[in-house]
């Protein structure tokens, strides 16, 4: 039987995670599950030493992000002594000569966003490491990133890993997290919380629009470049202005809208960092004319799309966000 914090009335299952739920009740809930929600102590059984989890933040919440959870429960244990592979009985102290190995229950084409683990030494010196690996069917391992090493000494630790870009699961591939030896030290393994955005991708309305760029000069947002386009030129639009759309977001939805055109011409808006697919987002007909309209666009990695005019066209235009797919 698991006590005190590591497991608690406020458990839940991690696959209640993986299923879909998202926002800061899951992340409180997923804290819960490993023990964090608060200060609390739990014997580590077959020691006899008491592990005491001091109270532990939030990690960030990444909007529109899902949010996965694994305890110790979860993990594999190792054996360097034995040469075989062996669950520990002791409610998750991870003894010296072994490591443990925790899969992500990540579908494929999810697109991890943020990694927390958490454990707590109970004997010092210690030297604790997280080890992000990934590995594909028929290769073999990749190491993707070793999470900071927490301190040496005794309390709770927690290590985080954000990738610059979203780590996208290929077909085949797995991703785990991995502790190797503890030196002389023990520990309590609790878990790792993990955010990430599916493969298919969801609407996340905003409150409120968001007014991400305005090409005319002294309006908001009056760090971007102004000016009118014209003449089959193109311009890059971050779609993260102002915390609208979050990197790695798959697509925003905007309203474009457009004012003091020329005489006729079209605009069109794709993904940053691809060719002009030489289709339309909006058109006009005559000079002067205030004309808008609601689409979505595709982003790349860091919420970027490129804006273009037409040729022999120009006009000044306003971009809105009005939600993002994650």
């Amino acid at each position: 039987m698991h006590t005190g914090a590591i497991m608690s009335t406020h458990d839940v299952s991690r696959r209640g995670f993986i299923g879909g739920a998202t926002g800061a009740g899951a992340l409180t809930a997923a804290l819960a599950s490993l023990g964090l929600e608060g200060v609390a102590s739990a014997e580590g059984e077959g020691t006899g030493d008491d592990a005491v989890f001091q109270a532990q933040a939030l990690p960030t919440l990444i909007p529109g992000a899902r949010v996965g959870v694994a305890n110790f429960v979860d993990a594999q244990a190792l054996s360097f002594t034995t040469g075989s592979n062996r669950q520990y009985l002791n409610s998750g102290i991870y003894n010296t000569a072994g490591w443990l190995n925790l899969t992500l229950d990540l579908p494929v084409g999810a697109r991890l966003l943020q990694l927390d683990a958490y454990a707590n030494i109970t004997d010092t010196p210690a030297t604790v490491s997280f080890i992000l690996y990934k590995t594909l069917v028929g290769a073999s391992n990749t190491l993707v990133a070793t999470l900071a090493n927490p301190p040496a000494g005794t309390g709770a630790l927690q290590a985080s890993y954000a990738p610059a870009q979203p780590l996208i699961v290929e077909p085949g591939a797995r991703l785990y997290l991995e502790t190797p030896s503890c030196n002389t030290s023990n520990k309590v393994f609790l878990g790792a919380i993990y955010q990430y955005y599916d493969a298919n991708p969801q609407l996340n309305l905003l409150p409120t629009p968001v007014r991400v760029y305005d090409s005319r000069p002294g309006a908001n947002p009056a760090s971007v470049v102004k000016g009118t386009l014209a003449n089959s030129a193109t311009r890059v639009i971050d779609c993260k202005f102002g915390g609208a759309v979050p990197a790695g977001a798959a697509a925003a939805m905007v309203t474009l809208t457009l004012t003091g055109t020329s005489a006729a011409g079209f605009m069109g808006m794709w993904r940053n960092g691809l060719g002009d697919p030489g289709t339309s987002s909006i058109n006009w007909d005559h000079s002067g004319t205030n004309v808008a309209v609601t689409t979505v666009v595709a982003l790349d990695a860091a919420a970027q799309l490129i804006a273009k005019v037409g040729p022999n066209a120009s006009t000044h235009f306003i971009i809105d966000v009005l939600g993002f797919y994650a």
